[in-house]
């Protein structure tokens, strides 16, 4: 009740004050408070002019209220006693009065919706200096010096992909995938292409009716939705031998679900439980959500609270097993993430360290049930095996690489700032250049040693190098060093279409390229023999194995290889999945 001196508190007992609350799915409630404290007046606003799905509320000056909504736009609502006009910048012109449109009353209170006027757009960031990446590059060394001695384990939650959709194939699981629902029986796809066998399940939480169990659920059984997850290709295959897809139509609508549609709004429950087996090493976990029929009155309002939880290693559970979700429901998770406003899909990602047992736990929270369309792993690296490397090759890989992050660890622990190591003959622009691979030499260590301090400083970090490196070389860059910092920092930023660009201009195949072309790339007569319609399970990995072998492909990753070898690989291959040079 005493003024600041900044002038930032005011003081209540000479004035009215309001205190403006937003729902979900009831519009608005405003509470009037007198100079004492208390409640004088409520004021509910559930009318069809302002919707009743509030996302934001913005105060405007002259007491007026700014509220955007879900599927009505922006409205204006100015309470008695408040000034009627309002000023905004609007077409560059400071103070310039709002003319509003659309008029109509709520309790008596003046509304004004669906304003007109459009602010100028920003514009594009200025590319960082030399200066700023240094100081970029401090920051992150002191991170670094400042973390625990030890490696974190730990759950870390990372930045949203709302880019990428359904499109997923060559992007995410590229170590293991699971689509949920997406088949008759079993009704799940799992996808291994890096051969990796994992225990998985899925129940629905302990507070639920007797015999109520989890329900799989096909919206649309083909759709080029891109909200939609792909087909993976041999299984797209099967489907188009029994017409039940084509080259268009060539996704799937599929999720499970935990029945909370047969549940009171308020009932505690029951909720997902996604259950994987996460094997040894660093993985990126990523779940993702669509909002099947998100524009329908219940759907718009589903928000959820998704945590992985980590189980003991006592814990069991299986295709075969039934698990315990009980216990489950006293345990704390390490990280959350909330998912809402997902229409067009959103991929909800974490950083785990194996091995592990995961329950993740998707909670209903008042929705009108809880759904999930899959669960993918992925390694850190942007060059995984097999798409790669072959399976030996990457062993080697992956030993070089940790010897090299101790060496790393060491420098920066000892105080040497990494830019000053490279040769002093260097010119002007691979000097430069040098400490934008030295900052991603420092988050790639960041990444494996302490995710938590990575997932902090990454999007800001690799947006900065990118839009230097796009401002020197451009954007898919000639340059062999800037192509490959440019490389990681779109694969890092979720910009697949650009990562896999520079791939290309690199004389690399992409992993999209290789699992788009996988229906193709098979032995004769294979997939003409299918003996049931389960058949195609585990083909994947096995096309890719061949592929290594018959292509000679199972040898370290180089981007520069030579042509007689470009050439060797692109024979026999389809023209859609060759080189672009």
């Amino acid at each position: 009740r005493k003024k600041s001196a900044s002038n930032l508190l005011i003081d209540h007992r000479s004035l009215v004050t309001y205190l403006w609350l937003g729902h979900r799915q009831r519009g608005i409630d405003v509470w009037q408070f007198n100079g004492r404290g208390k409640v004088t007046n409520r004021i509910e606003m559930d009318s069809p002019i302002i919707g009743r799905c509030i996302t934001c509320l913005l105060p405007l000056p002259g007491g007026a209220m700014a509220v955007g909504t879900y599927g009505h736009g922006v409205s204006v609502i100015t309470l008695p006693g408040s000034s009627n006009t309002w000023k905004v910048t609007s077409d560059g012109i400071a103070g310039t009065p709002h003319l509003h449109t659309g008029t109509g009353y709520v309790d008596g209170s003046p509304v004004r919706s669906r304003t007109p006027s459009v602010m100028q757009e920003p514009t594009s960031a200025a590319p960082p200096t030399q200066e700023q990446l240094a100081a970029l590059t401090e920051l992150l060394t002191d991170e670094f010096r400042n973390r625990p001695d030890k490696l974190v384990a730990s759950i870390v939650p990372t930045a949203d992909d709302w880019k990428t959709q359904g499109s997923w194939l060559g992007r995410y699981g590229r170590a293991w995938a699971c689509l949920y629902a997406c088949c008759s029986s079993p009704p799940d796809f799992v996808w291994s292409p890096a051969s990796i066998a994992l225990d998985h399940n899925e129940e629905i939480g302990p507070h639920h009716v007797k015999a109520d169990t989890i329900r799989y659920w096909t919206q649309s059984r083909s759709t080029a939705a891109p909200k939609s997850l792909e087909l993976p290709a041999i299984y797209l295959n099967s489907c188009m031998a029994d017409h039940a897809a084509t080259w268009r139509l060539d996704r799937r609508e599929a999720s499970v679900n935990d029945n909370g549609e047969v549940y009171p709004a308020v009932w505690q429950g029951p909720d997902l439980y996604v259950y994987l087996r996460v094997p040894a090493g660093e993985f990126a976990l990523s779940l993702y959500f669509v909002n099947e029929g998100g524009h329908a009155r219940k759907n718009y309002a589903r928000d959820y609270v998704v945590s992985p939880i980590r189980l003991l290693a006592a814990y069991h559970f299986g295709n075969e097993v039934r698990p315990n979700t009980a216990p489950l429901a006293e345990m704390t998770s390490e990280a959350r993430s909330r998912v809402v406003n997902f229409y067009y899909g959103v991929w909800k990602r974490f950083l785990v360290r194996g091995p592990t047992k995961l329950a993740i736990r998707v909670a209903r929270n008042y929705s009108i049930n809880a759904i999930i369309e899959a669960a993918m792993l992925d390694r850190l690296s942007e060059h995984p095996a097999p798409y790669y490397y072959g399976h030996t090759a990457w062993q080697a890989h992956e030993e070089q690489q940790k010897a090299f992050r101790v060496r790393l660890a060491s420098t920066l622990q000892l105080g040497h700032a990494l830019w000053q190591q490279h040769p002093a003959d260097a010119t002007k622009r691979s000097t430069d250049l040098s400490r934008s691979q030295d900052i991603l030499q420092i988050l790639d260590l960041l990444e494996y040693r302490d995710p938590a301090v990575w997932a902090a400083n990454q999007q800001l970090a690799y947006s900065l190098v990118l839009r230097w490196c796009v401002a020197q070389f451009g954007i898919i860059p000639k340059n062999s060093e800037a192509a490959a910092v440019a490389e990681r920092c779109y694969y890092e930023l979720d910009l697949f279409h650009g990562w896999e660009d520079v791939e290309k201009s690199r004389d690399m195949l992409t992993s999209r390229q290789i699992e788009k072309g996988l229906w193709r790339i098979v032995k004769p007569l294979q997939l003409d023999q299918l003996e049931g319609p389960n058949t195609y399970r585990g083909l994947e990995a096995q096309q890719i194995r061949w592929y290594l072998r018959h292509f000679n492909h199972d040898k370290q990753h180089s981007s520069g290889r030579t042509n007689s070898v470009i050439d060797t690989e692109n024979r026999g291959l389809p023209r859609e999945v060759r080189h672009r040079r």
